[in-house]
């Protein structure tokens, strides 16, 4: 079976952000994505991890919110030196997470902290 494994330096060490507060009209937004991604199977809820990133609303040009997630930390875990914002729901790779990394490609959200099962890129 294909999975996506993160190219993660050994000396780097695991980094989760301090959670970000989100406006009401936000959170609900997030909540929602979330909802879906749970329902699509593309994500997992987890209740401990030690690499953790928040969730970013950017809004669309058709004045909609797109939840993205702030993988800046992990980009430097893996030696990309471009700022990385996933878009979280709008078309997948159906390619699964590789099982030990897991645990990396986790987000907090003010309701839970989730973790893709499958590759998060858009």
């Amino acid at each position: 079976m294909l999975h996506h494994k993160l190219a993660i330096f050994l000396e780097a060490k695991p980094i989760a952000q301090k959670q970000r507060k989100l406006r009401e009209e936000r959170r609900k937004v997030v909540e929602r994505k979330t909802d879906k991604l749970l329902k699509a199977d593309f994500i997992h809820e987890v209740d401990y991890t030690t690499w953790l990133a928040n969730v970013v609303m950017v809004k669309k040009a058709t004045r909609k919110w797109r939840m993205c997630v702030d993988y800046t930390f992990l980009n430097k875990a893996c030696g990309f030196r471009l700022l990385n914002f996933i878009n979280t729901y709008s078309v997948y790779i159906q390619i699964k997470m590789y099982p030990l990394d897991l645990e990396k490609a986790t987000f907090i959200t003010s309701g839970a902290n989730f973790g893709y099962k499958v590759c998060p890129l858009a």
